[in-house]
């Protein structure tokens, strides 16, 4: 067996030496330019997206709570103040409740006989406030009212409610309400109480 050459090991020793290097550079350098590093992909919460859809704006929580004062008159006084508890604010809560009272019974008093049916329908809104947390909403609406054994007629009001964001949920921190812009009416009588209800009968009062 023939022993290899000065030159035949120079070679040998060149090929591996290029074989090691080929192993220790990286596979982007052999293969052409690395890819640029992208930056993670953040995918939204879906709980969080659903939440921030869901999530009820100022003015419908206004005008749905101006929708259920108008059930009160006709709930038994128990029902109505829990009712109030759940959309009012912690700090408010117990005003509010102490207000809507002494409205029912002077209500009740004024109108004795039975319950007094109210309808209700919002004209317009006005919303303002410093930040996403507390909101003011004006809501000019027109409340229809049936006392019993009385002729039913039609109130202008504006309502202004101080709104918190609070439990998930806007919260009734404040309430006023105000005789609001009145329009003329119109030249003729006003149906009989009579004619008004049985024309409504079975119809569900809005918020309730």
């Amino acid at each position: 067996m023939r022993r290899p050459t000065r030159t035949a090991l120079a070679g040998l020793g060149a090929a591996l030496a290029l074989v090691v290097a080929a192993r220790s550079v990286p596979v982007h350098r052999r293969n052409g330019p690395a890819a640029p590093s992208l930056p993670p992909t953040t995918v939204p919460s879906a709980a969080r997206t659903i939440a921030s859809a869901a999530r009820e704006t100022a003015t419908a929580a206004a005008e749905r709570i101006v929708a259920t004062f108008a059930t009160y008159p006709a709930l038994p006084l128990a029902e109505a103040e829990a009712s109030l508890r759940g959309m009012a604010s912690i700090e408010d809560m117990d005003h509010l409740v102490g207000e809507l009272d002494a409205e029912l019974a002077r209500l009740a008093a004024g109108y004795p006989g039975g319950p007094t049916r109210v309808w209700h329908g919002v004209l317009a809104t006005l919303e303002t406030g410093p930040d996403d947390h507390a909101r003011r909403v004006q809501v000019w609406f027109v409340r229809v009212v049936a006392p019993p054994a009385r002729p039913v007629y039609a109130e202008w009001r504006l309502a202004s409610l101080d709104l918190l964001w609070e439990r998930d949920g806007w919260r009734l921190h404040g309430y006023d309400e105000t005789a609001g812009p009145r329009p003329l009416a119109l030249p003729g009588t006003a149906d009989s109480a009579e004619v008004i209800l049985s024309g409504v009968d079975g119809f569900r009062p809005e918020g309730s």
